[in-house]
């Protein structure tokens, strides 16, 4: 009877996680359909060549505000892909790397064309930002080790 109601609860949380409400997105991301953060590689969908790793995501760690983040890059430098931290509060946070991210580039002039969310079971863990110039370079100034 133990067992049999322990399955019940197992399969119960499976099915509640895996039917779990779309991640809080910034606004910036509303109305644009989202990536799959399991499904996603450095390949596809963004074509990531500077600073991805297949396993992990992102991998160059950069400090914005205080706030620690990860970034990756496509080869142009015109696709920054942010993760933000792994904890219980990933949304939030990674919402506010992004917008920590996007005052960097809007203040340095650079005009963002799309945001495309990057979720799983309802978890932001980051966010693709497109650019019409190249922007990949500058978050150098902000790595950290």
């Amino acid at each position: 009877m133990k067992t049999k109601v322990m399955a019940i609860g197992l399969v119960t949380l499976v099915l509640v996680a895996c039917s779990s409400q779309p991640a809080v997105r910034v606004s910036d991301a509303e109305g644009i359909p989202s990536v799959s953060a399991i499904g996603m590689s450095c390949k596809k969908p963004f074509a990531l060549t500077q600073d991805c790793s297949n396993w992990s995501g992102p991998t160059k760690k950069i400090s914005l505000g205080g706030q620690e983040v990860k970034v990756a890059g496509n080869a142009e430098g015109t696709v920054t892909v942010m993760f933000g931290p792994n904890s219980s509060k990933a949304t939030p946070r990674t919402n506010l790397g992004f917008d920590l991210l996007k005052r960097e580039l809007v203040g340095k002039g650079f005009e963002i064309t799309k945001v495309t969310p990057i979720e799983s079971a309802g978890v932001m863990f980051g966010y693709a930002i497109e650019t019409t110039e190249p922007n990949y370079q500058i978050w150098d100034a902000f790595k950290v080790e």
